[in-house]
């Protein structure tokens, strides 16, 4: 076993192939011709293979002890001695706004999708309300109602993705079609893009994250609290606000209370792994409600929220050599890119202009390129706008970017509680040769 002070220094072939050599010239004299075209020669290149086979086999063996070494089902095994096992591919969470006729009851499963073919299933029954108004774009209240005049009252209710994945991660407004003939129905849209769907843990995540647990062990501190959540299937993001104080905090969220925002994840498992590591008496707000068990089965409400998503729309001028851009995958290729780019934020991040750059340039014949970003709001003033609902007494400030609608060369800044987003269909490539 090559076995260092440096931990298992294993052999490249050709030093294998010396040490054989050696051996046969030790056993068979000086006068032994170990050319590759000769028997002996043969027969040494083919032990040689062998030993580098068994070489493998004992480095990996060796690395199957060590989190940043291993790989595949051998981390599996460490992550399971930790009680910690690999998250699966995961489907993703909306919420549905739906209008129908007074009274519509829209059963629990009921199908609904995007024009991509999408579907998302409806996790509960939704009784429609009484004829309802809604605030149009100039201010003024007028009657919900459908294309001839009726009445209509509104909803909302949760539903999941069909399909796992984070294909399944869509925009706001884009789930707008009923699978299914409703009495009734009117319309549905998600005012919030659908969020949670994740590929299969890499083992490169599964590392970090088993790293985490053992830097920020489970407990209830405000570290151990997030470890807790982001070990629950799905889960790709917390943020928490913890106010310790008297009085409410900046947020608006009372005194001695907790406020967890969370990415993707089934609420059942977010309430039962916050319940877990909470200090007794805790108080949690948030608007979605979700039902924890203590250890003798008696059911406990837990309250978090939803991270808000921002829309995130783009435009790209590439000039482009004729004769060496791909027209027919150049674009996809860079709206994949964009993408990817994508994938890496986090709740709060800003969407950094310049480093969208890179993607634009990633398909060959890219000679220059121009960049614009911007989000885009429910309503047409370009001035800054603040919501502030009001949840179990503790107030959200939402502040929408002052370029709501335009597209400028600049970052993007979303708040703590924030993800932005984007899709393919918010991706713009406008192609020019030279």
């Amino acid at each position: 076993m090559p076995m260092t002070n440096n931990g298992y220094d294993r052999p490249e072939i050709g030093e294998l192939r010396d040490d054989i050599n050696a051996l046969f010239i030790q056993y068979f004299g000086e006068g032994i011709d170990l050319d590759d075209d000769q028997t002996p020669g043969l027969l040494a290149g083919v032990l040689s293979e062998v030993s580098d086979t068994i070489e493998q086999v004992g480095q990996g063996v060796y690395n199957a002890f060590f989190v940043l070494k291993s790989s595949g089902a051998n981390l599996d095994d460490i992550g399971a001695e930790e009680g910690l096992y690999r998250k699966s591919a995961s489907n993703s969470n909306v919420t549905l706004q739906i209008d129908a006729d007074p009274n519509t009851v829209i059963p629990e499963g009921t199908q609904f999708s995007t024009d991509d073919a999408q579907i998302f299933e409806t996790t509960d029954d939704l009784t429609i309300g009484e004829a309802t108004t809604y605030v149009d774009t100039g201010g003024i209240v007028q009657p919900l109602q459908d294309d001839d005049g009726n009445p209509l009252g509104r909803g909302t209710v949760q539903a999941i993705s069909q399909d796992t994945g984070d294909d399944m991660n869509v925009m706001p407004n884009t789930i707008i079609n009923s699978e299914e003939a409703l009495d009734g129905f009117n319309s549905v849209t998600n005012l919030d893009g659908a969020q949670g769907g994740g590929n299969a843990e890499t083992d490169d995540q599964y590392r970090i994250r088993i790293l985490e647990n053992r830097k920020h062990p489970i407990n209830s501190t405000v570290s151990g609290i997030e470890t807790a959540l982001m070990n629950v299937n799905g889960v790709q993001d917390v943020r928490i606000v913890n106010n310790i104080e008297m009085t409410p905090d900046e947020y608006g969220n009372p005194a001695k209370s907790i406020h967890v925002y969370v990415i993707g994840g089934d609420a059942g498992d977010i309430a039962q792994a916050l319940f877990d590591v909470l200090p007794p008496v805790t108080r949690t707000i948030g608007s979605v409600a979700a039902m924890a068990k203590d250890i003798a089965g008696k059911i406990v409400p837990i309250m978090f929220d939803r991270a808000t998503t921002v829309p995130i729309y783009i435009e790209v001028d590439i000039k482009a050599d004729p004769s060496t851009f791909d027209s027919d995958n150049g674009e996809q290729m860079i709206k994949n890119n964009i993408m990817n780019y994508f994938d890496t934020l986090s709740m709060g991040d800003a969407v950094l202009y310049s480093r969208l750059f890179a993607p634009a340039y990633s398909a060959s014949g890219v000679k220059d390129v121009t960049i614009k970003l911007g989000t885009k709001s429910p309503v047409n003033d370009p001035d800054e706008i603040s919501v502030s609902p009001t949840i179990e007494g503790a107030q959200i400030s939402v502040t929408l970017s002052p370029n709501s609608g335009t597209l400028l060369t600049k970052d993007i800044q979303v708040s703590d509680f924030q993800l932005a987003q984007t899709s393919v269909n918010n991706i713009a490539i406008n192609v020019t040769y030279d």
